[in-house]
């Protein structure tokens, strides 16, 4: 179980952090206005829930 979480949460860095912004750098050199087409917009909705804030920008947590 532990291996099969390790590779999805490898995967969905690899897709949101890598492979998605090369895309978008893509689509705008070859002259489109929308960044994001052909991919699912409630993919990209996901996307953008999970996105998180920096270390620096959390609250800091009470260490014991």
């Amino acid at each position: 179980m532990s291996l099969n979480f390790s590779y999805l949460r490898e995967l969905e860095h690899l897709i949101t952090d890598t492979l998605l912004p090369v895309y978008a750098n893509y689509q705008s050199r070859m002259g489109s206005k929308d960044r994001y087409s052909g991919i699912n917009p409630e993919i990209l909705k996901l996307i953008k829930v999970k996105k998180k804030l920096p270390a620096l920008l959390l609250p800091k947590e009470n260490q014991i």
